[in-house]
């Protein structure tokens, strides 16, 4: 297994739980994705942080997934979620894990 750790670090006050959460819902809908994710917020450590889980059956399952994202991400819907998070975000990071 696989999992995909989006690290973002959100501006003071602002929201990205929401537009996240929109996303995962977009992604079902627009790539056909069926894995399991989930959002996490800080409890210790740097604060206004959020990360976003992914997980993949395997390295296959996560090509895949990618390359239908990228139709995902040419479509209206999209380029209008990305305005709004990249509003919200200050930096952010990709992470990937091998589950042992």
């Amino acid at each position: 297994m696989l999992v995909e750790r989006l690290v973002f670090q959100v501006k003071y006050g602002q929201d990205l739980v929401s537009a996240v959460k929109g996303a995962g819902t977009m992604m079902r809908k627009g790539a056909g994705f069926t894995g399991k994710q989930r959002v996490l917020t800080d409890a210790t450590g740097k604060m206004f942080t959020v990360v976003w889980e992914t997980e993949y059956k395997d390295w296959d399952d996560f090509t895949a997934s990618r390359a239908a994202m990228q139709k995902m991400f040419r479509t209206k819907e999209f380029r209008q979620w990305f305005e709004k998070m990249a509003a919200v975000t200050e930096s952010g990071q990709r992470e990937l894990y091998n589950v042992e």
